[in-house]
């Protein structure tokens, strides 16, 4: 009997072992990815065009654009993503103001391991 409840607590632990390690690898793979899949401003296109790799744009709006919206898309459904500083959810428009002259937008993706990366757009409003 006391070899059974031996087993039997040697299994339970190697279980826990096991789903342990898939938890951290799991996260591991998953947890870093700081990239969008894809970014918009509408209206409007920013050059270059969108790659994930790439973390700076500019557009130029004519004056009569006092709003953009902007959209990301994560890579990682986990991670979070913020505009300006505002929780967006995935895909979510967020409403950004716009005044004359040059308007800097933050992307902010922070990942489950709380990396981060910055997207920024630079979008100039051009003067009446």
């Amino acid at each position: 009997m006391r070899q059974a409840n031996l087993s039997a607590n040697s299994y339970i632990g190697l279980l826990i072992i096991a789903l342990i390690l898939g938890v951290v690898f799991t996260q591991d793979v998953l947890a870093s990815d700081t990239r969008l899949r894809l970014l918009t401003i509408e209206p409007g296109d920013f050059t270059p065009t969108f790659d994930p790799a790439t973390t700076s744009y500019a557009a130029t709006v004519d004056n009569s654009i006092d709003a953009v919206d902007v959209r990301g898309v994560l890579n990682d459904p986990d991670a979070i993503l913020t505009v300006n500083g505002l929780f967006s959810e995935d895909r979510e428009l967020i409403l950004v103001p716009l005044e004359v002259g040059e308007n800097t937008i933050n992307v902010l993706v922070r990942a489950v391991d709380l990396s981060t990366e910055t997207y920024t757009i630079i979008i100039t409003r051009e003067a009446p």
